[in-house]
C-alpha cells in the first residue's frame, strides 16, 4: 500500500491509454472509511501539456455530470505536483470482462437482459448529450469511446458509463482536431473512422455495436489489424444478429440494425429515443429484466465472485528487465562467494528506482537465523550480514576490505552486447513516406502528420519510425483536408488519398447544352460555375437566365446540405402573328411579313413556409429546396409535398397565379403498435393494409382512425381510436369478435 494525498492506494483496478485506476480508501473520524476509485495520469504523459490538458478537461467535464448511470467524479486533487481524479467506486465487473467470460464459456446472454443493459447505457448517454451549462446552452457532449471496457456493472445490478477522457464538448480547454482518430476502432462509427465531426448519433452507433456483441458474441467489425478494422468500419457492411443467433426476435434485430445504420440520419434520433425503443421491446416481450436479474446473472457467470479479489500479476516491463541486467553487470566490492544475481541484488537494494515492477517478497525467515534488516544474529558468523536468494537460501556475507571496482573483459563484452541488442530492439527502424493523390495534378498539395492534437507539416520522402500507426492528412487547393490512419512499414510507404472537391455550387440544367447565366442572391449577381461556397450555413437564392427559355422552377433556395439545384429549361412558345390572309402571287418574289416582338409571360410567385423551417419541398415530383421557398404558379396549379425528419409529410396545393404566402405546420407522428391474437390475420388502418399479425411503431397523424383485422377476407375485429397531439406511443390489441 502507498499513499496519495489523503488517500491510501489499495490495488490497481485497470490501466488505460491515459492513466491507471486504483482502488483507494480514505479514513475519517470515529473509524469512518470510504472506498473510492482514483485515476492517475501515466508518468510518461504527465510532462506532456496536451495530455495534461485532456486529463483536466475530463475532470471538468465529468464533475458536471450527475446521473445514476454515469460514474460520478468527486474532485480533482493535487499531491506533490501530481494531478489525480477521485471518482465513485462501483464494486463489480466491466462489460468487457462479461463478454470475455461469455465467449470462454460459450454462453449467450439472454436477449432481454442485453437490451435492458443497453437501455441503461442509453439513459446515461442521453443525459450527457442533453447537458447544458449554467446559462442553459447545450454542451454538445459526445463520449466517442462507448465500449465494453467503459461500461461498469455493479454486483447489485447497477449499470454505469465511465471514462469521458476523450469526450468532445463545446468550450473545453482541450480542443480536438477534425480528423483525429480517438477511441477503440472496433466500436467506432463510420463517421468517426473517417475523422468527420461527430454528434450524439455516433454514440448511438457504438451502443448498437455493443448490443450486437452481447446478442451474438461477435464483433461486427473485428479484423486482423487496425487497418483492417478501419476498412470494415468505413464500409459499414455487416449481417444482422439473427444470422448468428437463430430464433432471435426480429423486432429486436431490426432495432439493432437501425442503430447500426451507415448514415447517421437513418439511426435513432438520440440515445433517449433508442432507450424508449428498447423499453417498448421489453414491455411487449413481458420481460422481467432488471437490476436483480443482472445481479443473478453475474453471480452465475462469475462463481469465483463478481468483485475480483486482486489485479492479475504484471510481468516485468522492458525497462525493469534491462535495469536488472545492467545492475547484475555493475562492478561490486562484494566477496565472490556472495550471490550477485540481479534478483538477489534487487531484493537487497533500497533505492526505489532499482526495484522492478513485479516485486518479489521473500518468505519469512526462520527464527533466530536472520533479521529482515540484515543484522548479525547469534547463529551467524561474527561480523556477517544475511542475504536471501530467490530460492529462499540464506547466505552469510562477511565484509571484505574495499577493492577497486574492476570489470572483467567477459563482463564488458556482455554489457556491450546487451546494450547493442537493446538499441537494435528499441531503436526505431526508419520508414520513408510518399503520397499519392487522386485526382492527379492537384494544385498546391500539402501533407501533415497529427501529433497529439496538433498538425505537423511533412514533405514527401520524410523518414519516420516504422511499425507505428499515425494519422496522416492531405489537402490541396479547392480540396478540403482528408485524414486517414496508416501503419508504416520499414522502407518505402505510399499513402494514398482520394480527395473530394470542396463545397461548390454546380446547378444541373436540362438540357445541359443551353447557354445560360447563373444568378445568385436577391441582387441577382451573375457568377461563374462552379461557384465556391464560403459560408456553409447560409442558403442562396439561385436563378437561371437563358435567352428564349423559361426556367422551371424560376428560382430555388439552395444550401450545401441539399443536393445540387436542378432547373428544366423550356423553350418559349412563338407568340408572333403571321398575315394568313395575304395572297402571294409569286413565291419567289414574296417578301417576309414583319413579326411583332415575342411577348414574355409574366411569372407569379408564391411563398411557401413551414413550421419547423428547413423542411424539404417538392412540387410535382421536383425538388424545390428547403423552406422557405418561392414557387412559380404561372404555369398552372402545383401540388407540393413538405417533409422534415421526425414529422409527417404534408401536402399543399397551390392554385394558378397564386401569390398569397402559405405556412404549413407539420405534425409529429404518434407511433402505434397493433397486435392481433390470430397471427395470420391482416391489419388495416383506415382501409389501407399495413401488415399481418403485428405492426410495430406505425406512424399515424393525430385524429380518429379505424383499425380492422381480416382473416381470409372476413372482418374479425374492428376498433376506432382517437390520437391526440403529443401523445406517447401506444399499443392496441385487436381481439376477435365473440
Amino acid at each position: 500500500m502507498s499513499r496519495l494525498g489523503r488517500y491510501t492506494l489499495l490495488r490497481r483496478l485497470a490501466e488505460g491509454g491515459m492513466g491507471s485506476v486504483y482502488l483507494a480508501e480514505i479514513q475519517g473520524a470515529a473509524n469512518f472509511t470510504r472506498r473510492v476509485a482514483i485515476k492517475r495520469i501515466l508518468p510518461h504523459l504527465a510532462r506532456d501539456p496536451a495530455f495534461l490538458s485532456k486529463f483536466i478537461d475530463e475532470a471538468n467535464l465529468m464533475v458536471q455530470l450527475h446521473h445514476g448511470n454515469i460514474i460520478g467524479v468527486q474532485e480533482l486533487a493535487d499531491a506533490d505536483g501530481e494531478l489525480y481524479i477521485v471518482m465513485d467506486y462501483l464494486p463489480g465487473r466491466d462489460l468487457k470482462a462479461v463478454t470475455r467470460a461469455l465467449r470462454q464459456s460459450q454462453r449467450l446472454m439472454p436477449p432481454d437482459l442485453a437490451a435492458w443493459i443497453i437501455a441503461e447505457v442509453c439513459a446515461g448517454l442521453d443525459y450527457a448529450h442533453l447537458k447544458t451549462d449554467e446559462q442553459g446552452r447545450p454542451l454538445h457532449i459526445v463520449h466517442r469511446d462507448v465500449s465494453p471496457s467503459n461500461i461498469l456493472l455493479g454486483a447489485d445490478g447497477e449499470v454505469k458509463v465511465a471514462d469521458f477522457g476523450i469526450a468532445q464538448a463545446r468550450g473545453g480547454l482541450h480542443k480536438s482536431v477534425t480528423g483525429a482518430l480517438q477511441g477503440k476502432f472496433v466500436y467506432m462509427s463510420p463517421e468517426q473512422a473517417e475523422g468527420q465531426p461527430l454528434n450524439a448519433r455516433s454514440d448511438v452507433f457504438s451502443a448498437g455495436l455493443i448490443l450486437y456483441e452481447l446478442l451474438s458474441n461477435t464483433r461486427p467489425f473485428a479484423g486482423e489489424s487496425e487497418t483492417d478494422i478501419l476498412r470494415r468500419v468505413r464500409a459499414g457492411v455487416h449481417q444482422g444478429p439473427e444470422a448468428l443467433r437463430p430464433g432471435l426476435d426480429p423486432g429486436l434485430s431490426a432495432l439493432v440494425m437501425r442503430a447500426l445504420a451507415y448514415r447517421p440520419e437513418d439511426r435513432f434520433e438520440s440515445a433517449g429515443v433508442m432507450r424508449r425503443a428498447l423499453l417498448r421491446y421489453l414491455a411487449e416481450a413481458h420481460s422481467e429484466a432488471d437490476a436483480r436479474a443482472l445481479s443473478g446473472f453475474l453471480h452465475t457467470l462469475f462463481p469465483e465472485g463478481v468483485v475480483p479479489e486482486a489485479s492479475p500479476p504484471t510481468p516485468l516491463s522492458m525497462d525493469d528487465a534491462l535495469l536488472l541486467q545492467l545492475n547484475g553487470l555493475t562492478p561490486s566490492s562484494r566477496p565472490a562467494h556472495v550471490e550477485g544475481t540481479p534478483s538477489a541484488l534487487a531484493a537487497t537494494l533500497s533505492r526505489p528506482a532499482l526495484t522492478p515492477s513485479a516485486r518479489w517478497q521473500p518468505p519469512e525467515a526462520p527464527s533466530g537465523q536472520w533479521t529482515p534488516s540484515g543484522q548479525r544474529t547469534p547463529d551467524g558468523p561474527p561480523g556477517a550480514s544475511a542475504l536471501l536468494t530467490p530460492s529462499g537460501q540464506l547466505i552469510w556475507a562477511t565484509p571484505a576490505p574495499p577493492q577497486p571496482a574492476r570489470l572483467s573483459r567477459r563482463a564488458l563484452l556482455a554489457a556491450l552486447g546487451l546494450i547493442t541488442l537493446t538499441l537494435a530492439l528499441l531503436w526505431p527502424r526508419p520508414a520513408r513516406v510518399q503520397f499519392a493523390l487522386s485526382p492527379q495534378g492537384l494544385e498546391a498539395p500539402r501533407f501533415s502528420l497529427m501529433q497529439g492534437e496538433a498538425l505537423v507539416e511533412i514533405r514527401p520522402g520524410a523518414r519516420l519510425p516504422a511499425e507505428e500507426g499515425a494519422t496522416f492528412c492531405a489537402e490541396a487547393k479547392g480540396y478540403p483536408r482528408r485524414c486517414l490512419w496508416f501503419t508504416l512499414s520499414p522502407g518505402e510507404n505510399t499513402l494514398r488519398f482520394e480527395l473530394e472537391p470542396g463545397l461548390y455550387l454546380r446547378p444541373i440544367l436540362d438540357p445541359p447544352d443551353v447557354p445560360a447565366q447563373i444568378l445568385i442572391g436577391e441582387a441577382q449577381i451573375p457568377v461563374t460555375i462552379p461557384f465556391p461556397v464560403v459560408d456553409e450555413g447560409k442558403a442562396l437564392w439561385v436563378r437561371v437566365h437563358a435567352e428564349g427559355y423559361i426556367s422551371d422552377p424560376p428560382e430555388l433556395l439552395w444550401s450545401v446540405s441539399t443536393a445540387q439545384p436542378r432547373f428544366r429549361l423550356i423553350k418559349e412558345p412563338d407568340m408572333g402573328v403571321s398575315d394568313a390572309g395575304a395572297r402571294v402571287e409569286d413565291a419567289a418574289t414574296a417578301q417576309p411579313q414583319p413579326q411583332p416582338p415575342a411577348k414574355r409571360r409574366a411569372h407569379t410567385m408564391a411563398r411557401l413556409d413551414s413550421a419547423p423551417l428547413g423542411a424539404e419541398v417538392r412540387c410535382d415530383g421536383a425538388l424545390i429546396g428547403l423552406s422557405p421557398v418561392r414557387i412559380d404558379t404561372s404555369t398552372g396549379p402545383r401540388r407540393c409535398e413538405i417533409h422534415a425528419e421526425g414529422y409527417l409529410t404534408a401536402t399543399q396545393r397551390l392554385e394558378r397565379h397564386q401569390q398569397r404566402p402559405i405556412t404549413v405546420t407539420l405534425r409529429r407522428p404518434i407511433p402505434l403498435t397493433i397486435r392481433v391474437e390470430r397471427g395470420s390475420a391482416e391489419i388495416f388502418i383506415d382501409g389501407a393494409r399495413v401488415g399481418q399479425g403485428v405492426v410495430r411503431d406505425h406512424p399515424l397523424a393525430p385524429g380518429t382512425h379505424t383499425l380492422t383485422a381480416r382473416f381470409r377476407g372476413e372482418e374479425i375485429a374492428r376498433k376506432v381510436i382517437e390520437l391526440r397531439e403529443g401523445e406517447r406511443p401506444q399499443t392496441v390489441h385487436l381481439n376477435p369478435k365473440p
